[in-house]
């Protein structure tokens, strides 16, 4: 129950955020479309979301967190807020430095290396996209270590709203952009400058939560600290595991870009991806976020037997709540497109192509979502060596299945190279749990997770004829005909499947119903 408690606070940041990134999106779709501006500003902000997912969300707050905790348990709060300071001030130091490094590199990179015509009108405009958006990487990496203190501190509301607001001023950016310039590649820069300054408020809304609980933030920098170094001792095999994973999604990107011909793809993968990560957010990372200074805690403490029970538990959840998720895109992965993108410059085709690429990601959702969960348990545990080398060996399987899918099923062949990596990869942690980390299997969980599985897959069908059927009575390509179509699909499947759940007496829905 603490747990859910918790993660419902973040669930609704996070579903607010969600809701205004889908009106971001819809917003970027009619107004840009799919074409080469859009291309150029993904790849071009895939770079601060590498840096983001590998140091931010990944290896620092994974690191930082038990680290942090073992300080304030074993020496007090006074040494683990100087801790924190010590962090701070190297990091802050270390991410100016890249900073700049990554600004003039994009400044000074001939377009001509990148191809000719119009290949080198497309990448000018990445590298001027670069230039603007890579000083992002310093403001989410030091809000990604406020988010990581006050998680650690019990507060998860601030660091959970703050995508909230970034996508309000990505909103007012891609609305303001049409008054700006007609032109698609001074439209995205209008977007680019907003998201900017967005990352600023993000990190600046931060401050007075720090404050309020008597976090430091003055510069203090004691290099010989020695909680500062177990936690550089954590993070570099972290980085080292992370970083195939997150150059890998570059690398499809790049796949994407020379393999598949014409504009469009990247943007394809974009919205599809945005889609998919929309369960993904609401169920795998809220969840996580909030289990992961749990399992940290009951580690420290030797409670193996209730930490045991506490994953199996959260992992139920999470599988409850993912696997209706990915039944219901599956279902309806055309249909949610054309309700949510097909407008103004986003056609019929474009709809068709990324309805392809989501359906492909929802095949991984659960898979996606029940890695959060497990990987925590290893870096919660301090085991950073076993998801870090199931990891590398799972970036060479992707890699591979891009190259082998990508001729004959272009950009959907990433998308399905990406979820079949991910199965693999959760598949090999789960079995990996009781020999490696000495707890109890997650055998216990297996039969809970069936039942799940059996009514999402029967939801899934439910929805599929419902909404065929509705579409026959509604054909046409009106705003009000594809609600009639869509919505009262969505609606009768999720109740079909918590009433299923709580008939066949889950565990997980009478949690949420009590809750």
């Amino acid at each position: 129950m603490g747990i859910l408690r918790s993660a419902s606070v973040v669930s609704g940041a996070t579903f607010l955020s969600r809701i205004l990134g889908m009106a971001r999106d819809i917003a970027c779709a009619s107004l840009l479309g799919a074409g080469a501006a859009w291309d150029a500003f993904v790849i071009a902000w895939r770079v601060p979301n590498l840096f983001r997912r590998l140091l931010g969300e990944g290896a620092l707050s994974s690191a930082f967190i038990p680290v942090f905790t073992g300080e304030r348990e074993k020496n007090g709060r006074t040494a683990a807020f100087a801790f924190f300071a010590s962090v701070l001030t190297l990091l802050s130091i270390v991410l100016a430095a890249l900073t700049a490094l990554g600004v003039l590199a994009a400044l000074f990179l001939p377009a001509h290396w990148f191809g000719a015509g119009g290949a080198e009108a497309k990448a000018a405009l990445t590298l001027d996209l670069l230039a603007m958006l890579f000083p992002y990487v310093f403001l989410i990496n030091v809000m990604a270590l406020f988010m990581a203190i006050l998680n650690s501190e019990g507060h998860f509301f601030a660091p959970a709203i703050a995508p909230a607001v970034l996508n309000v001023f990505w909103i007012t950016g891609a609305v303001a952009s049409p008054l700006v310039s007609d032109d698609p590649a001074v439209r995205v820069k209008v977007v680019a400058a907003a998201i900017l300054a967005g990352g600023v408020v993000q990190l600046f809304l931060q401050v007075p939560f720090l404050r309020s609980r008597g976090i430091p933030l003055k510069p203090r920098l004691d290099v010989s600290h020695p909680a500062l170094g177990r936690m550089l001792l954590l993070m570099f095999p972290m980085i080292a595991g992370l970083a195939p994973v997150q150059v890998n999604l570059l690398i499809d990107t790049l796949i994407a870009e020379a393999f598949i011909e014409g504009d469009g793809a990247n943007s394809y993968l974009f919205y599809g991806n945005r889609l998919m990560q929309f369960p993904l957010a609401l169920v795998g990372i809220a969840l996580a976020v909030v289990s992961f200074p749990l399992f940290a805690r009951l580690a420290k403490e030797g409670k193996r037997e209730e930490l045991s029970s506490k994953v199996r538990e959260a992992l139920g959840l999470t599988f409850f709540l993912a696997l209706p998720s990915a039944f219901g895109l599956l279902a309806l992965a055309t249909p949610l497109i054309e309700l949510i993108y097909e407008w103004g410059r986003f056609g019929a085709a474009d709809t068709s192509a990324t309805s392809r690429v989501l359906f492909l990601y929802s095949v991984g959702i659960p898979a996606f979502c029940g890695l959060q969960i497990v990987t925590r348990l290893f870096y919660a545990l301090e085991d950073v060596k076993t998801p870090v080398r199931v990891g590398a060996a799972m970036v060479v399987v992707n890699l591979a299945l891009n190259l082998l899918l990508v001729g004959p099923m272009e950009e959907g062949g990433l998308a399905l190279a990406t979820s079949l990596s991910a199965g693999l990869n959760v598949a090999i942690l789960f079995w990996l749990v009781p020999r490696k980390l000495g707890l109890a299997g997650l055998g216990p969980v297996l039969p809970s997770i069936l039942k799940s599985l059996t009514i999402a897959a029967a939801m899934g069908a439910l929805v599929w004829f419902v909404h065929s059927r509705l579409a026959a009575a509604y054909p046409d390509p009106t705003l009000g005909a594809k609600l009639m179509r869509t919505v009262p699909a969505v609606l009768l499947g999720g109740v079909g499947y918590v009433g299923a759940a709580f008939l066949i007496r889950l565990p997980e829905v009478r949690g949420l119903i009590r809750r």
